[in-house]
């Protein structure tokens, strides 16, 4: 029986990236649950219109779950990543915590659940993330659901060189809280993330950030990280939050460099 529970969890990680190339081409669109975001007024839209351009996955909330149900129907359709967090800031105190849990995901037929690691934040904060993450992966072990970490910094920090030792942190302990998956954002340096690679056992994927610089700049950074063995983009903003007929060009782009159509 231990064996068939431990399958269960492979198979749902395994249905988010293309088994021919094992790499995946996320698009997030869970980005309204802080309120009303420019490109993503009308996230149903957004996904009719990309989704047969050759994503693989998507992140969303489960109300948007609720009303794009149809549009993942059959054996081809992409996989559903449930976002299980949120956050609010009050006179600089973060307040985060969760929304949606593994068991949801589970009825859903989702193939993941997605949370936050918001790391340089006081002490208090910082516990209360851990000890947040830390039961919603002991509750998605008992329901065999694969687990995405996404380790950011959310306050400034003075250099580059204090981002890169933070985020090394954060990553290192998403990864210890039991991430089958890790979002990362680029570190701003081609050797750091290949480090990543080696020491993280399990794949990553890289964050978009906001809407920043032209598609080519974007679709080289892609080239660069697959290149590194990052596992694929999970990225939103920067796809659309761009002109229609750009947005689609991108995420074409996206599905031809990751999935090494073009190098």
């Amino acid at each position: 029986m231990l064996g068939v529970e431990r399958m269960s969890k492979a198979i749902r990680l395994s249905r988010l990236f293309n088994g021919q190339t094992g790499n995946t081409v996320l698009l997030p669109v869970d980005h309204g649950i802080l309120g009303e975001v420019q490109g993503l007024e009308d996230p149903i839209e957004v996904l009719e219109r990309l989704i047969p351009l050759g994503v693989d996955g998507v992140l969303m909330n489960n109300g948007i779950r609720l009303r794009s149900e149809s549009l993942f129907y059959g054996r081809l359709a992409p996989s559903r990543i449930l976002s299980s967090d949120t956050f609010y800031l009050e006179e600089g105190a973060m307040h985060h915590d969760l929304i949606a849990m593994p068991e949801t995901a589970l009825q859903a037929g989702c193939d993941c659940v997605k949370v936050l690691l918001f790391w340089n934040r006081p002490g208090s904060e910082n516990m209360h993330n851990i000890r947040m993450i830390s039961e919603l992966v002991k509750e998605a072990e008992r329901c065999q659901i694969p687990v995405m970490i996404e380790p950011l910094l959310y306050d400034p920090v003075p250099d580059a060189k204090t981002k890169i030792k933070a985020l090394t942190d954060a990553t290192r302990i998403a990864y210890e809280l039991g991430a089958d998956i890790l979002k990362v954002v680029h570190p701003g340096e081609h050797e750091v993330l290949k480090q990543w690679v080696g020491k993280f056992k399990v794949p990553l994927v890289m964050l978009g950030g906001g809407l920043n610089g032209g598609v080519d700049d974007l679709i080289r950074l892609v080239d660069q990280a697959v290149k590194a063995g990052v596992r694929g983009v999970a990225i939103g903003r920067n796809v659309w939050q761009r002109p229609k007929e750009e947005s689609e060009r991108v995420m074409r782009m996206f599905t031809e460099v990751v999935h090494g159509r073009i190098s």
